[in-house]
């Protein structure tokens, strides 16, 4: 049995132990904190909360309402002569009240909206009223053939689960047909029987028959349409295309129309559906008699009501009424007086019941009515109980199950387990089939946000940031910790900043320092190889303040100003970067790197996923009643018969749905996890095989084989790595031999490691060569212990271990090399290792014994200072000793090293045994730094660094509470077989995954966000979301997939990963569990989603009178012979039919616009740069390569000719071909020629290679916006299982010229404008103007710049995923740029109040701009690519090169291709529609304080608006106002070519956006936060940001700008300064305006206030210089027409700073400055 509290206390513990076990603190008194704080209520989890619901309230059952006659008489006669409760629809059984008021409203001829929630039996609400309807039609004989209703649903797995429903309800009523029309409906009769017995079997194994009423080809469906329709929107819009498919409507009397989870429909998809909707209404006979029935997720309660009929009515273009919701309505079960006495012991046998139900019932003398079901029993026990009745009283919302217990307490005596166990039972309580309760637990854990400490003397740790720790009067500050990821030493890290060592800006600040906290007197060892000369030691040495922060070079001990006592300081090291990811190294062990306290994202969450999934039950006792007969006996000395009952044990497969928010992060996570329980069911292995042999390997260590051989026999036995749907028939001894060969290499090598089976003390591993007999004679002559100097030897080579030279005898992938060894490359060892030299690359080498420096010193070297440290001999001696040992044992010795030529050696591990931990084997720990070890030479530490000293633990001790160690003991060895489903799979990968899951095939489902809406899982109990959903609405949705089963609870667990978003909501766990779907917004303006459309419209009408065109969907004929040209000509004979149906179809306010009357809509289709036509002819033009290619290489070379007809025929794929068929529909989609559904318009794909062995079919298709960072080459996508690399921009197969769309941009140069200006053409010889500033852009500045509207391609060849997650991505950002050719709609100026002005252009056709970071090169030939980031790593790499030689790189047609390859940015332009903001005001001048207007903004719009909020953004661009440089705001639609959104802010009298201002400020203000939070600023989209958005900059910014408003001209906008001559006087300065400085108290806070440009001048400032008395003080001279604008201002002092781009005015007596005057030491001693 499943126990929550119980399940969640030990995934909480688990992932403590992780968390302390993977965070191991040398410090002993950081530690006891660190695992204090870990245990501390909420630090690291919460929960489980509980969610109890109510059952619904009853209305009246079928049976009565057809006396009422308000139902069919047939209704009795449907499912046949069975018993009523084995129906699915059960005449006699009362219906949800709401499922009632479906009906009679339907009856009515109402169209409805059902809004009622998970598990309320939605589906029965249009279900009952269709077959009412079907039924009533057979009573009066006019139930012929035809479509009667349409179920549209938004994924194939909701129809697939209706169809079942369909089927057992049917299944004995033959007159009603009904079948399902989607990608898997076969074609013709034969195959659809076919693959209904692949899918459905009998309990045999069998194939079942398809029912006669279930259609289940299209053929039939076509002849004969089913009364009843299922299928989806995209297959719908098919239907609609398809000629044969047409006649299904053609006919059709269609009366209901459903669409389910309708709250999908927002925004494009909404346009999109909405469009479709009146497309088929348009096709059928009579659409005025069709009901419209949407079904949704629950929308909210009365106060949406107009929200909700204003969506119903523009989705379904027709009337719905508020009336015409239906709710659903919840009661409680009404409570007994009479109550039982019984004991909480009940509930607890009946949770974990070892006897039946009526026996347990019995022995607690509790009374039951035994012609009842069980779960009737149950209900009647339940609401009799007084612990049942308190708990409905007091769980009115959801609380922790610890909460609740408090709450219930206060009225009976009750602890938490009591309370699971009532719960427990009361889920399995049913009566008239209605539930007792619902119940949900919701579990939380969080990542770690860092930990923080103080320094000596305090020393003190925390996990939340503060800026101080105070003690009495006294301020210690603050650090960000770090720890050394191998030897545990503590350090902290963060930023100088004036001397201080501040906090690091986020995780990500590559200019964070890593300090190592030097103990006193201690002496640390340089780098491993010793590569550092004597001169450098103590470069890296610092001394810091622990109370402020002060910091300085030890040298500069003097230099400290602050004025603490120096005695306190605290000696640092700083950690230098190094390596190919620049870490931190640590200073200390030379071989871990400092970290800060953060959890890897796919590890925690692995740790998470492994925790739940082992929690999760295999079988489950059922309880019910059972009669016990005893047999009559005779005799007094028969045996006595146990009276208990044998109860059926139900097993279970353990199964959880796991999500994340991104296709990406699902993939990576479906392999990442499979790998990650992988390691640990082979460390479980190798434990288990120790446990079962402790005695043998003990009395007769083992050979390394022998442990191999017995560990391949243990994963055999138990088929540990088998593959989903194993049978056991399959001989899995070659990958078990494999898996124990990787399992023993890893142990070895990475044995220091404190997650290793070496490091708990389980097995040990020592060298053979060091027998007493060859360690005796060091031992006699260093008078030490011949135990000593093994231990001493044994840890020398196992340094080769260590640093990866040990080969086993098994041959290995790379993957697995780098798995084990971190590298592909083998490792080896030499002698005495060479100085790197540009000739070889010697990284993978090492050296026993150090080199000697050109003075004959020799570098330091860890085995030399150890043999040093153990015998107390000089460096020298030291390393004569183990150039001895070396050329004695390891060269020349019985178990020498295996050579590989030119000096180098491998040690093999034959050379090895294993011997088992136990309680007579000793093990130790270092009493300093923690490090475990099975080796002592004199109980000196293990780590050279470390002087502390060992001392004899038992093997008990160091296992215990040790995360790792409970993990490895387990002895459950069966696979996790977990899966990535998202929309990059192709369709048979998706449905195959599918079907193993539901055929309980396979454990888990990894799925993006389309998986939200609902899934065929069948009785899920669990879901685990890896991370905070964008909003509550997904939270529901999400937790809502498990729960399916009738009698169990649903359990849900979530992470909160590091981020701001996740964090605010683990803060506030009851708004993600109780949240509400939002009405959906759209409106019908995108032109071109409504052009796809009339396309479809026009190429529906086509086919259906040129169906050898069509050609059941194979392009042959369209785009290899005259399809297209018929087409065209189709279009220009301007058929009245077409316009009849179009006008139809299209809403009559576009006619016009979109040009139905006079068919000019046929350019953007088939005109010159149509979409259409450039489809068809790249087609023809790369058939013409491959065939001129194919006639050429036929003369010279047979078989590269051979190979390019097969790429040719693979590609064109005519008849005669036979190749298969390139399909029609999906070629017209994929280049935006038919509709998408709200998916991306434009959208790229990054192909898999032509010369990929590759059989799945993948769709990884981006929108472009996002594919010119995430598909760029270099860039790596995970997809099923794969790693792929993208390595081509995609162009024609051509041997020379431009395919793709070359432009040409510029950042420009000005530091006060910085903005990204695009050309379509060269600019000219003398450049060209920025956009916004006006400086010239050198034409050497401008940089050539790819537009990939076709696509990537990549490798040939994709690899296998690593546990390290892919880091080859890029990063882009959207930039407004203007459009020459824009149509400017409006343009307004106001002034607010007579003072404030600002300007509101808007423009439809505007373009905006995205730019990927890096740099690549391109060959223009082929489109082989190459990134800047991965050429930097190559020696001889020029960054500034405009071009690199590739000769002879792979083209993507396979040959190979000689092009230079040449340097260019990636970028992708797209327009929409723009209103732009330019606000009068120099404080317009900070990014910070923009953006936190911008996101205040754009809050307010789209609620002011009703726009679904990701339907607009918004972007940041520089403009010139008043001869300065600020920023202006550009709001935009997000839907590519506009929906006409934002132009709705700008009116002729400004009270649209003044309105927004108004809701803006109310956002803003009426907030509490600090900052910002999600009730103001942030939101799922902006965290990269989050930590620059301020509520109350953004209100006090936009408070000026409310008000009254009047409109100005365009000149008045802009003053016109007059330019000072000469100084005035103070007494003829008039201030005009200011903004007072004093509300903020710090530098830190007044940043919003100080332009971009000069935030590091203002940085340098701290407390000796006092904020500003006003800031941007406009001021004129009186008696003059001179203006002038101070930046800031100290009245006190009388000094004024001015903005470099403004005039200074001399005032007399005053001081001032232009910014690039200040000198920061001058400008302090002015105060």
């Amino acid at each position: 049995m499943f126990s929550p509290i119980e399940a969640s206390q030990n995934i909480k513990d688990e992932f403590s132990g992780y968390i302390s076990t993977s965070f191991h603190l040398a410090d002993k008194d950081y530690a006891k904190q660190f695992i204090h704080a870990l245990s501390e209520e909420g630090a690291i989890a919460k929960g489980p909360y509980l969610d109890i619901s109510d059952s619904f309230k009853s209305g009246e059952s079928i049976e009565t309402l057809i006396g009422q006659g308000k139902a069919s008489t047939l209704f009795r006669e449907l499912e046949g002569n069975i018993p009523d409760g084995e129906k699915e629809i059960k005449i006699s059984r009362k219906l949800y009240l709401h499922q009632q008021k479906a009906l009679e409203k339907t009856n009515a001829g109402k169209n409805l909206v059902v809004t009622t929630g998970t598990g309320s039996g939605k589906t029965e609400c249009f279900i009952i009223p269709i077959l009412n309807h079907l039924l009533k039609e057979k009573e009066s004989e006019t139930l012929n053939d035809g479509v009667r209703a349409i179920l549209i649903y938004p994924m194939n797995a909701l129809a697939n689960d209706q169809m079942k429903r369909l089927r057992a309800t049917l299944k004995n009523y033959e007159d009603i047909t009904f079948g399902v029309y989607n990608s898997s409906t076969q074609q013709k009769d034969a195959d659809g029987i076919s693959e209904y017995g692949r899918i459905f079997k009998d309990e045999m194994g069998k194939p079942l028959q398809p029912l006669k009423n279930e259609i289940i080809s299209r053929d039939t469906m076509q002849k004969k349409p089913p009364h009843i329709l299922v299928t989806n929107y995209a297959m719908l819009e098919y239907m609609l295309l398809r000629p044969n498919d047409d006649k299904v409507f053609s006919g059709a009397k269609l009366r209901f129309l459903v669409l389910d989870e309708a709250h999908i429909y927002r925004g494009a998809t909404g346009i999109e559906m909405s469009l479709l909707l009146r497309r088929l209404k348009a096709r059928i006979s009579d659409p005025s008699k069709v009901l419209h029935i949407l079904t949704s997720a629950t929308l909210g309660g009365k106060e949406a009501n107009a929200d909700i009929v204003t969506f119903a009515s523009r989705l379904c273009e027709t009337e719905f009424s508020e009336n015409d919701i239906i709710r659903s309505i919840t009661q409680s079960s009404v409570l007994p007086d009479e109550e039982y006495d019984i004991s909480m012991e009940l509930f607890a046998e009946l949770a974990e019941p070892e006897d039946s139900l009526n026996n347990i019932l019995k022995k607690y003398n509790v009374p039951f009515d035994e012609s009842m079901s069980d779960a009737e029993i149950i209900y009647n026990l339940c609401i009799h109980t007084k612990a049942y009745k308190v708990l409905r009283q007091r769980a009115v919302k959801p609380c922790t199950v610890k909460e609740l217990t408090n709450l219930m307490n206060e009225v009976i005596e009750i602890d938490e387990e009591d309370v699971v166990n009532l719960i427990n039972v009361a889920v399995k309580a049913e009566r008239n089939k209605t539930a007792l309760i619902k119940a949900r637990y919701h579990m939380f854990a969080r990542a770690l946000e860092g930990a923080y400490i103080t320094l000596n003397p305090t020393k003190k740790l925390f996990l939340r940031r503060n800026n101080y720790y105070t003690i009495g009067q006294d301020n210690w500050k603050i650090y960000e910790a770090a720890v050394c990821d191998d030897c545990g030493r503590v350090g902290v890290v963060g930023k100088k900043v004036n001397d201080r060592l501040e906090f690091a800006g986020n995780r990500f600040d590559e200019e964070a320092e890593y300090y190592l906290i030097k103990e006193k007197g201690e002496d640390l060892l340089d780098d491993e190889e010793g590569e550092i000369d004597d001169e450098e030691i103590g470069k890296n040495d610092y001394l810091i303040c622990p109370k402020c922060g002060e910091i300085h070079h030890k040298s500069l001990m003097y230099d400290f100003k602050c004025k603490h006592d120096k005695s306190t300081l605290v000696e640092l090291v700083l950690s230098e970067r190094k390596g190919t990811r620049n870490e931190p190294k640590c200073p200390c062990c030379n071989f871990g790197h400092m970290k800060n306290f953060y959890l890897g994202y796919d590890a925690a969450t692995a740790v998470l996923g492994t925790s739940l999934f082992e929690q999760l039950p295999e079988s489950e006792v059922k309880l019910e009643t059972k009669v016990i007969e005893e047999a009559p006996t005779s005799s007094l000395f028969a045996p006595s018969v146990s009276s208990k009952a044998k109860l059926d044990i139900i097993k279970r497969k353990r199964q959880f749905l796991a999500f994340s928010d991104s296709r990406g992060e699902a993939a990576f996570y479906a392999c990442y996890m499979t790998s990650f329980y992988e390691e640990f069911l082979r460390r479980r292995g190798i434990w288990n095989v120790v446990k079962v042999n402790l005695k043998s390997m003990n009395d007769h260590p083992w050979e390394i084989s022998t442990l191999v051989d017995e560990l391949t026999s243990y994963f055999d036995t138990h088929r540990t790595f088998a593959e989903p749907g194993d049978k056991g028939n399959e001989n899995l001894t070659p990958i078990s031999q494999r898996q124990a060969w990787i399992a023993v290499l890893n142990e070895m090598v990475n044995a220091r490691r404190s997650t290793s089976l070496v490091s708990l003390g389980i097995i040990n591993f020592t060298y053979k060569g060091n027998a007493g007999s060859i360690m005796s004679g060091v031992a006699q002559k260093y008078d030490q212990s011949v135990e000593d100097m093994v231990a001493l030897f044994n840890l020398l080579v196992m340094d080769i271990v260590y640093s990866g030279a040990i080969e086993g005898d098994t041959t290995l992938t790379n993957d697995e090399r780098e798995y084990i060894y971190y590298t592909a490359k083998p490792r080896r060892f030499t002698k005495c290792k060479e100085a790197n030299n540009e000739e070889k690359n010697t990284n993978y080498l090492n050296g026993w014994i150090p080199r000697t420096r050109t003075n004959g010193k020799m570098f330091k070297n860890s085995r030399v200072a150890r043999v040093a440290k153990s015998l107390g001999i000089p460096d020298t001696e030291a390393k004569s000793l183990l150039e001895d040992y070396w050329t004695a044992v390891l060269f020349q010795g019985e178990f020498a090293l295996t050579p590989v030529g030119d000096g180098e050696y491998y040690i093999s591990t034959d050379k090895f045994q294993v011997t088992s931990g136990t309680e007579n084997t000793p093990i130790y720990v270092c009493e300093k730094c923690g490090k475990t070890t099975m080796f002592s030479d004199k109980h000196q530490c293990v780590s050279i660094k470390c002087d502390g000293k060992l001392y004899q633990v038992s093997h008990e001790e160091i296992i215990k509470d040790n995360h790792f160690a409970r993990l490895y003991s387990s002895e459950m060895m069966q696979p996790l077989h977990i899966k990535e489903h998202t929309a990059q799979l192709g369709r048979a990968e998706q449905q195959a995954y599918q079907e193993m899951f539901v055929n309980k095939d396979i454990n888990a489902l990894s799925c993006s966000t389309t998986f939200e809406m609902g899934v065929d899982v069948g009785d899920l109990e669990t879901v685990y979301l890896r991370n905070m959903p964008p909003s509550p609405s997904n939270y529901v949705q999400r937790a809502g997939r498990a729960g399916r089963s009738i009698h169990a609870a649903a359990y849900s667990l979530t992470y909160a990963k590091l981020s701001s978003h996740d964090f605010t909501y683990f803060e506030k766990l009851e708004r993600m569990i109780t949240g509400k779907i939002g009405v959906p917004i759209f409106s019908i303006e995108n032109e071109k989603v409504v052009a796809r459309h009339i396309y479809a419209v026009a190429l529906s009408a086509f086919f259906s009178e040129n169906e050898d065109v069509y050609n059941k969907n194979d392009a042959d004929v369209f785009l290899n012979q005259d399809g297209y040209e018929r087409f065209v000509s189709f279009l220009n004979s301007k058929s009245d039919d077409l316009k009849e149906i179009l006008e139809a179809s299209i809403p009559q306010n576009l006619h016009h616009r979109m040009g139905i009357n006079d068919f000019s809509w046929t350019e953007g289709l088939i005109g010159l740069d149509g979409v259409l036509t450039v489809a068809v002819e790249e087609f023809r033009r790369i058939v013409d390569y491959y065939e001129k290619e194919f006639k050429k290489l036929k003369r010279t070379d047979t078989q590269a000719a051979a190979r390019c007809e097969r790429k040719l025929q693979d590609y064109r794929k005519s008849k005669d071909d036979k190749k298969g068929r390139n399909e029609l529909i999906e070629f017209l989609v994929r280049n935006n020629v038919l509709p998408k559904y709200g998916f991306p318009v434009d959208t790229v794909e990054l192909h898999q290679n032509m010369d990929s062995q590759q059989d799945k079919k993948l769709q990884m298709v981006r929108d472009l916006q996002l594919a010119i960072a995430e598909y760029a080459p270099d860039a790596q996508v995970v997809a099923d299982g794969k790693l792929y690399t993208s390595r081509y921009i995609r162009k024609l197969p051509q041997t020379t010229g431009q395919d793709w769309e070359v432009v040409y941009i510029a950042q420009c140069s000005e530091p006060s404008c910085k903005t990204w200006n695009h050309r379509i053409t060269e600019p000219p010889k003398g450049g060209e103007k920025c956009v916004s500033c006006g400086t010239i852009i050198e034409k050497s500045k401008w940089k050539k710049a790819i537009e990939p509207r076709k696509g990537f391609i990549a490798d040939a060849k994709p690899t296998d995923v690593p546990l390290r997650k892919p880091d080859k991505s890029y990063r882009s950002d959207d930039y407004y740029i203007g459009d020459a050719q824009r149509q400017v709609m409006k343009k307004r100026t106001f002034q607010v109040n007579g003072l404030s002005k600002y300007q509101m252009e808007t423009s439809t056709n505007d373009s905006l701009m995205v730019v990927c970071n890096d740099d690549f090169y391109v060959c223009d030939k082929c489109g082989y690519s190459e990134s800047a980031t991965e050429n930097k790593a190559k020696q001889d790499f020029n960054s500034f090169t405009s071009y690199i030689e590739r000769a002879n790189h792979s083209a993507p047609w396979g040959k190979n291709c000689s092009g230079r390859l040449y340097k260019n940015k990636l970028c992708h332009s797209f327009k929409t529609d723009v209103v732009r903001l330019v606000f009068g005001t120099s404080r317009a001048k900070n990014q910070a304080t923009m953006l936190s207007v911008m996101y205040a903004l754009l809050e307010a719009a789209s609620s002011v608006l009703d726009i679904e909020r990701t339907d607009i953004k918004g972007c940041l661009h520089k403009v010139k106002y008043e001869g300065s440089m600020i920023y202006s705001i550009v709001l935009y639609d997000a839907v590519a070519g506009g929906a006409g959104h934002v132009r709705r802010m700008v009116t002729e009298d400004g009270a649209v956006f003044q309105a927004i201002i108004k809701k803006a400020i109310g956002i803003t203000k009426g907030c509490s936060c600090n900052p910002s939070c999600y009730n103001c600023l942030r939101n799922y989209y902006n965290q990269k940001i989050h930590d620059l958005l301020n509520r109350v900059e953004a209100y006090a910014f936009m408070e000026e700008y409310l008000g009254d408003v009047l409109e100005i001209s365009e000149g008045e906008f802009e003053k016109k300064r007059v330019k000072a001559s000469g100084q005035y006087t103070e007494d003829k300065m008039s201030i005009q305006s200011k903004h007072d400085c004093a509300s903020y108290r710090d530098w830190n806070e007044f940043n919003f206030m100080i332009p971009d440009q000069y935030a590091e001048l203002f940085s340098k400032f701290d407390t000796r210089i006092p904020l500003p008395s006003d800031a941007y003080r406009e001021f004129s001279i009186i008696g003059t027409n001179v203006t002038a604008e101070a930046l800031f201002v100290w009245n006190n002092q009388k000094i004024m700073v001015f903005d470099d781009e403004n005039d200074k005015i001399d005032i007399e007596g005053w001081k001032t400055f232009h910014c690039s005057e200040i000198a920061t030491n001058d400008f302090m001693a002015l105060f």
